[in-house]
């Protein structure tokens, strides 16, 4: 397609995305997202056109960073993330997605989604808590749920933060310049520390990776 148009090719493509990059268009000019440009879906193959972002992902240039590059980068991305905290949910708006059926989507482990819309924290606690193969005791349950607040800002949120969705190109002293993060498609309206929670998701107990240390 060229150097400025990439297609997202996929079966069963979550067909959110297209509209999610309008509404980041039209509510959140100049965010370093691509430009949605049309959605094509033949039987179960969907293709989704889009404004390329230049470079490759961070995740590919991370560990040879310098902590300056490395601090720069967080900068970059608090500059990016910082005009998202400030869009908060619109009053008797549903959480989660702003297009389509309006869900919350969760994708730890595996992808999960609410069967009707949230229009609380309240309900969005007991959407992260239930699960239909959970094996905890509801005693269990209960415990945890009644040490999850009600009372954060719903701003719109990533998501899916990961140097695998941030895109870099190198300069010229051996950092690299952020230029834009890719994949939205679980983005939308969520609680303010839903963020980082899922920044964090990929973290494991034998990871030596330092990227944790320098979230936004």
């Amino acid at each position: 397609m060229g150097e400025s148009v990439v297609v997202k090719i996929a079966q069963y493509l979550d067909h959110d995305e297209h509209p999610i990059l309008q509404f980041i268009e039209e509510h959140l000019p100049g965010t370093a997202a691509p430009r949605p440009l049309g959605l094509v879906t033949i039987n179960s193959t969907s293709f989704m056109f889009m404004t390329r972002i230049p470079g490759v992902t961070l995740e590919t240039k991370w560990p040879s960073l310098s902590v300056e590059a490395k601090t720069h980068i967080q900068n970059s991305l608090n500059e990016i993330l910082l005009p998202l905290r400030q869009l908060e949910l619109p009053p008797s708006s549903p959480f989660g997605s702003p297009v389509g059926q309006h869900l919350c989507k969760d994708i730890r482990r595996a992808k999960r989604q609410s069967t009707s819309l949230i229009y609380s924290e309240d309900q969005f606690n007991d959407f992260i808590l239930h699960s239909p193969s959970s094996k905890a005791a509801p005693s269990y349950k209960d415990w945890l749920r009644s040490m999850m607040r009600c009372d954060h800002r719903i701003v719109f949120t990533h998501a899916d933060l990961h140097p695998r969705n941030i895109m870099v190109v190198e300069t010229p002293d051996g950092g690299v310049e952020l230029t834009g993060i890719i994949d939205w498609e679980v983005s939308g309206f969520y609680p303010e520390y839903w963020e980082h929670l899922k920044a964090l998701n990929t973290r494991s107990i034998r990871d030596t990776n330092d990227w944790w240390d320098y979230l936004p």
